[in-house]
């Protein structure tokens, strides 16, 4: 839970890639680096810590800074050495303590707590906690204390840190490459399926089908839903334009511009059959805000608003080439006579292919042919002549 909510503060705040990616680091080892009590071990030094996450110390530091301001870790004790507990030379000489290492522990904010989570998913961890709470008094394993057959595929941990392990990888995905390596005896060959426009609206039942697809497809959070049931979830949203990109901001973002936390937050340690029953009074509760259960919208998709400023634009440019032109026929005193111009079959004819004029020798190329030839037998005739008078063979 601690680990949700602090991935959740990092994505609220919309900074750079590099820096999203290193405080999930960031958190993902301090989760690690803490104990039972959700203090961190002892031994905890930031020059370790900043070697296990991999960014410099500089990076650590304001990584602590920002996450003491969100409220997600508190001080125990400082860390401190020698020269800043002591002020003259006898103290630090008579100081046996040596370098003392900062202790942090862990915290939940309740007013985060209450906006992410729902009350019945509250409920249902509040209970899974409590039963954990009650597995540690009589195990002595450290925090986290338990141990799964699978590690979870995603690298956002979704369920309460307690049932957690190192992620990964999920492994079953690989687990039929080996059996079959190579091509196979009785391949069949298939078309690639076209898959629904993530920009275009769905206008039948068989379109809205498609479109619930893709919306699928894209989002693997809906994994435990039909495509039947997402098409009877966005019947409203479908039936006034919607497409597959507009139902993904309105799953993500309010009308007034705040963004939501995942749909999925708190459900990955509910049984199946309520996890469906919240993901979908999530998913519908999400989208009210948007087009309320008489299909009236209550603010327009945002397909729409860029549609109605791509035609506002066209009809701007259109009325500037008029104005162009009135201009350019008032400064030539009249209509101004433009050269016929082909259509577009025309233009998109392929061209003739042109009439190839054989090329022949004309005279100037004849003529210098002969100069040539005579030059070569008035040099040949010339050395025959050097040859008979002084002697010799040729």
């Amino acid at each position: 839970m601690w680990l949700d909510l602090g991935f959740h503060l990092v994505d609220g705040e919309c900074r750079r890639a590099h820096w999203t990616a290193n405080t999930r680091r960031f958190l993902w080892q301090l989760a690690l680096n803490l104990g039972a009590d959700r203090v961190t071990l002892p031994g905890f030094t930031w020059e370790k810590f900043a070697a296990e996450v991999g960014v410099s110390l500089r990076t650590i530091s304001d990584r602590f800074t920002w996450a003491r301001r969100a409220g997600l870790i508190g001080v125990v004790t400082p860390g401190s050495t020698p020269e800043s507990r002591n002020r003259t030379k006898e103290e630090r000489e008579a100081d046996t303590l040596g370098h003392l290492a900062g202790e942090y522990v862990a915290i939940v904010p309740d007013d985060l707590l209450a906006a992410l989570y729902e009350a019945d998913a509250l409920d249902a961890v509040a209970v899974r906690e409590a039963e954990l709470d009650a597995q540690a008094l009589d195990e002595e394993h450290p925090w986290p204390c338990e141990t799964l057959s699978e590690r979870p595929t995603f690298y956002l941990v979704k369920a309460p840190v307690d049932e957690t392990c190192v992620p990964a990888v999920d492994l079953k995905v690989f687990t039929d490459l080996g059996r079959h390596a190579g091509p196979r005896e009785a391949s069949v060959i298939t078309e690639p399926t076209p898959s629904w426009p993530s920009t275009v609206s769905a206008t039948t039942r068989a379109d809205a089908l498609r479109l619930c697809e893709r919306l699928k497809t894209d989002n693997g959070l809906f994994k435990d839903l039909s495509v039947r049931d997402l098409r009877s979830l966005t019947r409203h949203e479908v039936t006034t334009g919607a497409t597959v990109r507009d139902i993904e901001h309105a799953l993500n973002v309010r009308p007034g511009g705040d963004r939501w936390g995942s749909i999925t937050d708190g459900l990955g340690s509910l049984p199946k059959s309520a996890r469906i029953r919240i993901l979908r009074s999530r998913f519908r509760a999400r989208l009210n805000l948007w087009c309320d259960d008489d299909g009236q919208l209550t603010q327009p998709w945002p397909s729409q608003i860029a549609a109605a400023a791509a035609a506002r634009r066209r009809a701007d440019q259109a009325a500037w080439r008029a104005s162009q032109e009135v201009m350019r026929r008032a400064a030539a005193g009249g209509p101004i006579p433009l050269e016929p111009q082909m259509s577009r079959a025309e233009a998109l004819a392929p061209c003739p292919p042109e009439a190839t004029v054989p090329v022949t020798p004309n005279e100037a190329f004849r003529q210098a042919v002969e100069a040539q030839r005579a030059r070569v037998r008035a040099e040949q005739a010339e050395r025959r002549a050097y040859l008979s008078r002084y002697g010799g063979t040729t």
